[in-house]
């Protein structure tokens, strides 16, 4: 970056030396941000005798300009009403990522909420910590 100076700006040190004036600095760009896109969840049996089913958090990270952000550690908790755990997954190139959770014939909802979003280059805003999904047994 070059700097220059208005003749007007500089300053005599008292020996008859010309001295500009110290450049502004440069902002400092924004932070790049990541928040959650979309976050939405699906169901499918396993096994209809047992009453098994399994619940998926499907979730869409994007930056401040709306593009998909690859390698996102995206960290859950989940809540099947008795019992409740926490689970992560890792962005794709798209931006998205899934985690998954078996669930018995005596749950008839799982609920997944979003704790925390962690990548190396970019600052979560914040916004959607608590979002939470509540994904249906499909028996």
């Amino acid at each position: 970056a070059s700097t220059s100076w208005i003749a007007d700006d500089w300053t005599d040190d008292g020996l008859n030396n010309q001295i500009p004036p110290a450049p502004t600095p440069e902002p400092e760009p924004d932070p790049a941000m990541i928040h959650v896109f979309d976050f939405s969840g699906s169901s499918e049996v396993l096994d209809t005798a047992k009453g098994k089913w399994r619940s998926t958090a499907h979730i869409t990270i994007l930056d401040n300009n709306d593009t998909p952000v690859q390698n996102v550690l995206v960290s859950f908790t989940w809540d099947d009403g008795k019992k409740t755990g926490t689970k992560t997954c890792t962005t794709s190139q798209s931006g998205q990522c899934k985690t998954n959770k078996t669930n018995g014939r005596n749950r008839s909802t799982i609920q997944f909420t979003v704790t925390d979003l962690s990548h190396p280059d970019f600052i979560y805003d914040g916004s959607s910590i608590g979002t939470s999904i509540s994904i249906a047994n499909p028996n």
